[in-house]
């Protein structure tokens, strides 16, 4: 993305916030943004092989759940607070999530991965890293036991249009997607479980 087209897209995401936030009640607003990344909480180390649950982790799966109970008006509001840094925190928790649910088996942290994909709406700018994290979600989603499709349409219906014409895709592809391999990911075994490098 060219600096003036960030500049541009950071505008539009400025003036979304100010128009959606007079329609939102400040409670809502208020306990959305506690559970929100800030661009001054520290950022955790980018480990995918052996990592701990740090405190944010419950917070960000708070928000997966507030996100996808939430009203479009409330969903659009929350996209548009999302920049590049907060994005990279909520796309490590999404990561980290996705390769919790392959360890423990438990679909419903593989769907907070994908609602978490949902709420930085393709902000990097970049579809190919997009794609990246996406295809461990997915294989990790799978490794969990999750219904991959349904999950994917779940979250279209909570996203952004971009984002939501990706997941209906990837939903009706599965499970000829992107695999992991063909994306330079590495599966390794650790003493915890599965993990990731590239």
């Amino acid at each position: 993305m060219t600096s003036s087209a960030a500049g541009r897209a950071s505008f539009s995401r400025r003036r979304v916030i100010a128009d959606r936030s007079s329609t939102i009640a400040p409670a809502t607003t208020r306990r959305t943004e506690s559970v929100l990344p800030t661009h001054d909480e520290p950022s955790a180390p980018h480990k995918l092989v052996r990592f701990t649950c740090e405190p944010w982790f419950e917070r960000r799966l708070e928000l997966c759940d507030r996100y996808a109970s939430a009203t479009p008006a409330q969903r659009t509001w929350l996209r548009a607070r999302i920049d590049r840094k907060i994005g990279g925190k909520i796309g490590l928790f999404a990561l980290r999530a996705a390769i919790l649910a392959a360890r423990q088996h438990e679909p419903a942290l593989a769907r907070s991965a994908i609602i978490a994909f949902a709420i930085i709406d393709l902000i990097e700018g970049d579809i190919c890293d997009t794609l990246i994290g996406l295809s461990l979600i997915c294989h990790c989603a799978a490794l969990a036991g999750a219904d991959v499709p349904a999950l994917f349409r779940e979250a279209a219906d909570t996203a952004g249009p971009a984002t939501a014409t990706l997941y209906n895709e990837w939903g009706a592809r599965y499970p000829e997607v992107q695999r992991i391999g063909s994306m330079g990911w590495k599966q390794v075994e650790t003493e915890d479980g599965v993990g990731f490098s590239m």
